[in-house]
C-alpha cells in the first residue's frame, strides 16, 4: 500500500531525450595511395641491401653489469686488511669499465643516423620543419589514425610519401629495432641519394583536395646527384625484387 502510494503522489519519470551535439565533418575522404604491383618488393628489396651495404643497426646489450655490493665487515679486522680494500675496488672498477666498453649502446654510425628520421614523431617534426624528402609508412600501423595526418603535411611540403605493406616486419630487424612505423629520408641525406632516387620512382602521387600540388625536384633539395644511377645495378635490384614477389605469391598461394 505504501509504494501505490509513493508512485500515485510522486508520478512515473520520463525518460530525458538523448542530448545532440552538432559537429562537423570532413566532407573528403583522404587516402594513401595503393602502390603498383612489385613496387612493394623493390622498396623492401632497395632499403634493405641499403642498410646491410652502409651496416647501420642499433645495438642494444641484453644485459647490463651490476655494481658489486659494498660487504659489511667485521669491527675486529686488521690494519692489514683495510689497506688491501682500495686496491680491490679499483679492480672492480676497471673490470666495470672494460665490460661498459664491450657493450656500448647506440647506433653504429651517427652520421648516417642523423640523415634519416624513425617513427612517427621524428617523422612528423621532419615535415613541420621541410627536412625530409621521402617518407615511407607502414601499413600495419593501428589506428590508421596514428599516420593520417602525414598524408597532408607531406602534400603541403610536396614531399613524396607512400604507404608500404611490410615495411616494419622488413626494416626493423635489418636496423635492429622492434618496430619501423614511419621511415623518412632527410635532405641532407648524401648517403641514401640513390635510394632515394630509385625509390621515388615507384611512388604514387597523393592526393588532397584543397593543397595545389607544387613542382619540386625529386632530389633532395641543395643536393646534386653526383654520380647517375648504374644501369647494372638496377637490374640486380629489379631481378631481385622479382624473385622476393615470386616467392611472395607461392606462400599465400596465387
Amino acid at each position: 500500500m505504501e509504494i501505490s502510494a509513493q508512485v500515485a503522489k510522486g508520478g512515473v519519470r520520463k525518460a530525458r531525450p538523448p542530448s545532440a551535439k552538432t559537429t562537423f565533418n570532413n566532407p573528403y575522404s583522404i587516402k594513401w595511395s595503393p602502390l603498383a604491383e612489385g613496387s612493394m618488393a623493390f622498396i623492401l628489396e632497395v632499403l634493405k641491401n641499403k642498410f646491410q651495404q652502409v651496416g647501420l643497426y642499433k645495438i642494444e646489450p641484453t644485459h647490463r653489469p651490476r655494481k658489486p655490493r659494498a660487504s659489511k665487515a667485521p669491527k675486529n679486522q686488521n690494519k692489514q686488511e683495510n689497506s688491501e680494500k682500495p686496491e680491490e675496488s679499483q679492480e672492480t672498477v676497471q673490470i666495470m669499465e672494460t665490460e661498459q666498453q664491450q657493450l656500448q649502446e647506440g647506433w653504429t654510425s651517427k652520421q648516417f643516423r642523423k640523415q634519416l628520421a624513425i617513427g612517427i614523431n621524428e617523422v612528423t617534426r621532419g615535415l613541420e620543419k621541410d627536412e625530409l624528402c621521402l617518407v615511407l609508412v607502414c601499413l600495419s600501423v593501428k589506428p590508421a589514425l596514428m599516420t593520417q595526418h602525414l598524408i597532408q603535411l607531406s602534400v603541403s611540403r610536396a614531399v613524396p610519401a607512400c604507404q608500404v605493406p611490410r615495411l616494419s616486419q622488413t626494416i626493423a630487424p635489418v636496423l635492429g629495432l622492434k618496430s619501423t612505423i614511419a621511415l623518412g629520408f632527410k635532405r641532407n641525406a648524401e648517403t641514401f641519394l640513390q635510394t632515394i632516387k630509385a625509390i621515388i620512382t615507384r611512388v604514387p602521387r597523393l592526393d588532397v583536395p584543397w593543397i595545389r600540388p607544387s613542382k619540386r625536384e625529386e632530389t633532395a633539395e641543395g643536393i646534386e646527384p653526383k654520380e647517375p644511377i648504374d644501369a647494372s645495378e638496377m637490374q640486380q635490384v629489379e631481378s631481385s625484387s622479382s624473385a622476393a614477389v615470386f616467392s611472395l605469391n607461392r606462400k599465400i598461394g596465387r
